[in-house]
């Protein structure tokens, strides 16, 4: 469906800004602006603040669907949490962790999605919603001992980084897999040293370094042997 140009002050119809224009306008060629949209470094500061410049003058708006073409990237996290609506809702604790991490993302140009997998039949559609291209990341959240992973192992592309919510220093048999795919991964003790000071600092505690909590575990691993 064609969306029709919004009408200029005089009510005629008015085309919106492309690439061409604004490369027009910048003194660039069509593919420097799209290496500025699409935040690649390859562009000299000067040329950069003439592409923003025409941008900002023209009031162009990237294509968001060409761009994910581009890049590859949806510019969106999913939070993936295993209870009920109502749990959800209702305990403060989801709503400490919906504020967290709504303010980590807010620096960033990232959208946050919230998906519910307490059953079967959601979590299917979580899965779907993952693998097929929606999501730069997923964030699980509340996970039960029997829950199945809302993503089956197969279905991660290589080069992922994927960390366990298992609370162990032990590789699970989910982080072999995925290793064996060729993923990035991380033990869930050490991704829940990396969480700790976020911890903290989000509540007003006095805060510390993974690095610190890390030596820590390794000293009381020492101590106990």
């Amino acid at each position: 469906m064609n969306v029709p140009d919004p009408p200029d002050p005089n009510g005629k119809p008015r085309r919106l800004p492309t690439l061409e224009v604004v490369a027009e306008l910048a003194g660039v060629s069509r593919a420097t602006v799209s290496r500025v949209v699409n935040g690649s470094s390859k562009v000299s500061p000067e040329v950069h603040a003439a592409v923003t410049r025409a941008i900002s003058e023209l009031g162009y708006v990237p294509n968001r669907a060409a761009r994910t073409l581009v890049t590859r990237r949806t510019d969106t996290v999913v939070l993936i949490m295993h209870e009920g609506t109502e749990t959800v809702f209702e305990d403060p604790f989801f709503a400490n962790v919906l504020r967290g991490v709504n303010a980590a993302l807010s620096t960033t140009d990232l959208q946050l999605v919230l998906l519910h997998a307490r059953g079967e039949q959601q979590r299917e559609r979580a899965q779907r919603y993952v693998c097929n291209g929606h999501v730069d990341g997923a964030l699980l959240i509340s996970m039960h001992g029997n829950d199945p992973m809302p993503v089956e192992v197969e279905q991660i592309g290589p080069g992922a980084w994927v960390g366990e919510v298992v609370m162990t220093s032990e590789m699970t048999p989910f982080l072999i897999a995925a290793q064996a795919r060729g993923c990035r991964v991380q033990v869930g003790a050490d991704m829940l040293f990396e969480q700790i000071p976020l911890y903290l600092d989000y509540f007003g505690f006095p805060s510390t370094t993974p690095e610190h909590l890390r030596r820590l575990a390794a000293d009381g691993d020492s101590s106990s042997a």
